[in-house]
């Protein structure tokens, strides 16, 4: 719009422009008879032009939704395959797409009329000038030579305008198509990940409190996640959350993080409220470590330190990091060792090496409080152990919170706090919670008779 489409109307413009000025400087008086040619050409294209910016604002929804379609289809196919779901998802997209085809049906319809009446019109036009040109000429106003100047003149000036309104067009659908994303630029999010403001301390202990944090997610506002929630965690301790699904374990973990701000309470760090950290420098602190981790397409090698310097991370730190983690054995087993490469998502490892260098990554970075939402999980009972007792020696003198549903991993937690219904309903060490014979009792109870 800004280069070739620009340069076209221009040109058009001062086209129509110059032809106008010459008819009428050649008769006035014929050249404003003439004037009727550019309301009914320009009017035909404005019809079409508000027909199509009417139907394009119409059309870009589905549009969207049948590419969010596509792109869940696509990045879910081993799934899809396994379920031969293949012909499902066909018609789902073929259906998403059907008025988008109803839609470009009657658009299409709409462009022929209006080309097919703005070809008859030339015709009509030029009749309707050869009567009252032979009229100017036959009275003595207007010569034959000047009266045939005036004719092309006028023709070219209402073309080209009709083509500076068809590009008008053109850039009224792009704005069209560019409103959602400059809805998405100027929105006011609550979370400036960009932002360069907040406080950089130099020291950073890893106290954490939660007090009185209540928090529904943006896209539910109905449905609270925690209720008044306070919760404080000493520097250096392993904190453990249990309890059941969709209790709010994840969320306090995204909140420490902060992906998102509690609606109401504060969460402090070090005596400073989240909100008031550099967000860079909060994340830099803190290290999660997810229950589905997501590698890069890249080496193994390359993932385990992504993120840092690659100057001030050596070769030796990474090999650290992986014997830590349980994987250094894996790794060297491998071709091409620790040039190996991952695969788009890590598709060229299990679901338990993957976990395992996802640990690794978050152990080189020495972090001051880590994160593990179910971090073993994926892991065999063998490289369990292995990796939790890994973790145990890591985290010495390192803010731990985790969350776990395999109630064996969190035993040696310094303290366990037991989740339900957004709110605090047991706490203690596992000794003290078996004793209470509460919650936390008949979770693990359940745990050893399956």
């Amino acid at each position: 719009l800004l280069s070739e489409r620009t340069e076209q109307m221009m040109t058009d413009f001062l086209t129509a422009v110059l032809g106008s000025v010459v008819a009428t400087y050649i008769s006035p008086l014929f050249s404003l008879a003439c004037c009727y040619q550019l309301p009914i050409m320009i009017g035909a294209r404005v019809i079409e032009v508000r027909a199509n910016i009417r139907r394009q604002a119409k059309v870009m929804p589905v549009e969207e939704n049948a590419h969010k379609l596509a792109s869940i289809a696509l990045s879910h196919m081993a799934t899809i395959k396994a379920y031969s779901l293949q012909h499902r998802f066909f018609q789902m997209y073929d259906a998403a797409l059907l008025p988008v085809e109803h839609a470009r049906r009657q658009q299409s319809r709409i462009s022929a009329i209006v080309y097919a009446i703005q070809n008859s019109l030339v015709f009509f036009i030029y009749m309707c000038t050869f009567i009252v040109g032979s009229f100017f000429i036959e009275y003595g106003y207007l010569q034959p030579f000047d009266f045939l100047r005036i004719l092309f003149l006028s023709q070219i000036a209402s073309t080209r305008l009709a083509i500076v309104v068809t590009s008008v067009n053109d850039i009224v659908r792009s704005f069209v198509s560019s409103t959602t994303l400059v809805n998405v630029l100027q929105e006011e999010v609550p979370v400036d990940n960009l932002s360069d403001a907040g406080l950089t301390p130099g020291e950073f202990d890893g106290n954490i409190r939660l007090s009185k944090v209540r928090f529904y997610y943006p896209t539910r506002p109905e449905s609270a996640i925690l209720n008044e929630l306070s919760l404080n965690i000493k520097a250096g301790k392993t904190i453990a959350l249990v309890g059941p699904s969709g209790s709010g374990k994840s969320t306090i973990i995204q909140l420490v993080q902060r992906l998102y701000d509690p609606v109401s309470g504060r969460i402090t760090v070090n005596g400073y409220d989240l909100r008031d950290y550099n967000l860079s420098y909060l994340r830099r602190k803190i290290v999660p470590v997810s229950q589905e981790p997501t590698l890069f397409d890249a080496t193994i090698s390359e993932n385990i330190a992504y993120g840092l310097d690659p100057l001030e991370v050596t070769q030796e730190r990474i090999v650290g990091a992986a014997k830590l983690a349980n994987i250094h054995d894996f790794i060297i087993s491998l071709p091409k060792g620790y040039n190996e490469p991952c695969g788009e998502f890590g598709a060229q490892l299990s679901g338990g090496q993957k976990q395992r260098i996802a640990i690794a990554r978050a152990l080189i970075r020495k972090p001051s409080i880590l994160l593990l939402d179910e971090a073993t999980a994926a892991l065999d009972s063998a490289s369990e152990r292995s990796v939790q007792l890994a973790l145990e020696n890591a985290t010495k003198g390192v803010t731990c919170l985790m969350i776990a549903h395999r109630l064996s991993t969190i035993q040696n937690a310094d303290e366990i706090f037991v989740i339900g219904a957004g709110r605090i309903v047991e706490r203690g060490n596992h000794n003290q919670l078996l004793q209470r014979e509460g919650l936390y009792y008949n979770m693990c109870h359940r745990q050893i008779t399956e």
